[in-house]
């Protein structure tokens, strides 16, 4: 029996390297098993340790027949990634490679745990590794492939990935699930739980702009370039989900800038999306750039709720800073204007922007113009807060290290934390405010100059927070729609396996809505509640 495993050390669910390679396998004759580890706390200043013996022995027992072993591997994963091989190592005499984005930038480091290295694209490499070891071939001279001590084979991209197969979303007892809790057979159950009611879409792959602090900024992988797959291929891996995934009830197009496929794509897309699939769907990477009328309308007649825009910051030269001199605060005001009137207009329900705080190379009046800009910007939104790290490989991480602010190894911020825990500091304080809060304009001015202040008005919230608890389901959701208060109650019961009883219904009817909606950013209620009214 030939059987791959290939795991996922994720931050999140959908994991979708693994599952296309897996695709790809099974479509070559070989069979596979898939581990998706979530939940495991990889963020220490003691990165060792971290799994049970328990899962230890699970994790072996799954492995134990494979022909190699495939981990996925991301910076911030990387010493979960070495734990884990060193244990599959003492007890297996089986190869481990390595691929993912850290391994294709880092591939020194990944060799000091696994035998070999995947660097860029792996859709070849999973299937003429396997024939390799099989058949007791030499593995060297595969393309994309590095081994300890010798040169790295030379390249190779898949330019037209519409050939990739759909991703493996099999059912069939071979794909697992690892969390703190142990090993367990990754069920549709699971899939609701971890994935809730949403299916990861991959259009695209490789993004048209280079940001200094993004992974695209490496050679490497500007030169695969821009790749997008057809329509087509895209609506049928979605008739497939419609079908066999019958509990998804929203897409989420999970790429750098699906939007800059071009017009004339983006209008077939939404008019096959529209006839064929018709269900609510969210963009989570796109550029001002390319927000139009034009496009917006296309896109939200077709089934668009929620689009996500990287602001990043306010300030011109740490825009230059960060490879982004395309944009300026003119240019994203008057879009946003665009996406706030689709907003208004009922058409769109909800614009979030990402901002990249904690950036050392940063002065103080730096921030200060991205405060600017964040009040500038038309209600409702919501912001992504994200803390600044240096990743290997990346533009910014080589002037990072030019100027002393992190050393070349596996001790540093990118390795030990992810880019969602912020420095606790006055200014990051302020933009957390921002985005749970609706005050004037006036009162956020004196906090950004006033730490005393803002640290009273935090200190009164966090009080109310704990003297009502109810009112904060809705602070960290994605919407600000107020919808039936039943119907939110129902959804969010119904997901998270709660019942909420009549008292608590009436008295949050009475009152605690009231209180939210006049002293809070209106409505960050949970979206399912607004889209689920027919299984209710």
């Amino acid at each position: 029996m030939s059987i791959i495993t290939l795991i996922s050390i994720d931050e999140y669910g959908p994991s979708l390297g693994i599952r296309l390679l897996s695709s790809v396998l099974k479509k070559a004759g070989f069979e596979t098993n898939l581990i998706f580890v979530f939940g495991e706390n990889n963020n220490t200043e003691n990165p060792n340790n971290i799994f049970s013996k328990e899962v230890q022995d699970s994790i072996i027992n799954i492995c134990k027949d494979s022909l190699y072993i495939g981990l996925s591997v991301i910076t911030p994963t990387f010493h979960l990634a070495g734990e884990l091989t060193q244990i599959i190592k003492q007890s297996l005499d089986i190869p481990v490679i390595w691929g993912g984005i850290h391994a294709s930038v880092k591939p020194e480091d990944c060799l000091k745990y696994a035998d070999m290295v995947c660097i860029c694209d792996g859709e070849n490499l999973v299937v003429e590794l396997a024939n390799a070891i099989l058949n007791n071939e030499d593995v060297s001279t595969i393309k994309n492939i590095q081994l300890k001590n010798k040169e790295k084979i030379s390249e190779y991209y898949q330019h037209d990935i519409s050939l990739n197969p759909q991703p493996d979303y099999s059912f069939d007892g071979t794909h697992y699930v690892v969390t703190s809790g142990g090993v367990r057979v990754f069920t549709l159950d699971e899939y609701q739980r971890i994935l809730s009611y949403n299916y990861y879409l991959s259009p695209t792959r490789g993004c048209p702009f280079h940001c200094s602090f993004c992974i695209e900024s490496n050679p490497a992988f500007k030169h695969g370039k821009f790749r997008k797959r057809t329509i087509d291929s895209i609506v049928e891996e979605l008739l497939w989900v419609k079908t066999e995934l019958n509990v998804v009830k929203l897409i989420i197009i999970d790429d750098d800038c699906f939007i800059a496929i071009g017009n004339d794509e983006l209008q077939y897309f939404s008019e096959k999306y529209k006839r064929l699939i018709n269900l609510p769907f969210v963009i989570r990477g796109a550029h001002f750039r390319y927000i139009t009328k034009e496009i917006l309308s296309m896109l939200c007649d077709a089934g668009l709720m929620k689009l996500r825009l990287g602001i990043q910051t306010g300030s011109e030269s740490t825009r230059r800073l960060y490879n982004r001199i395309y944009e300026n605060n003119a240019m994203i005001l008057e879009k946003s204007l665009i996406i706030n009137d689709f907003i208004k207009k009922g058409k769109l329900r909800y614009i979030m922007y990402d901002i990249i705080l904690d950036n050392p190379l940063e002065k103080e009046e730096d921030l200060y113009e991205t405060f600017k800009l964040i009040l500038s910007l038309p209600k409702p939104f919501g912001l992504y807060i994200f803390s600044l790290r240096f990743y290997p490989g990346t533009e910014i991480y080589a002037l990072a290290l030019e100027k002393k602010l992190i050393n070349d190894n596996q001790i540093n911020d990118a390795y030990l934390k992810d880019y969602f825990t912020k420095n606790n500091n006055h200014y990051n304080k302020v933009f957390l405010l921002i985005n749970k809060t609706d005050f004037p304009k006036i009162v956020y001015k004196l906090i950004f100059k006033n730490n005393s202040l803002n640290m009273y008005i935090v200190r009164h919230l966090n009080n109310f927070r704990r003297l009502v608890p109810e009112l904060f389901i809705f602070m960290n959701t994605i919407d600000r729609y107020r919808v039936d208060t039943d119907l939110f109650l129902k959804a969010y019961s119904k997901t998270n396996e709660k019942q909420y009883n009549k008292k608590f219904i009436v008295l949050f009817r009475k009152f605690i809505g009231k209180i939210y909606f006049l002293f809070f950013s209106p409505g960050k209620i949970f979206c399912y509640s607004y889209y689920h009214k027919k299984n209710l």
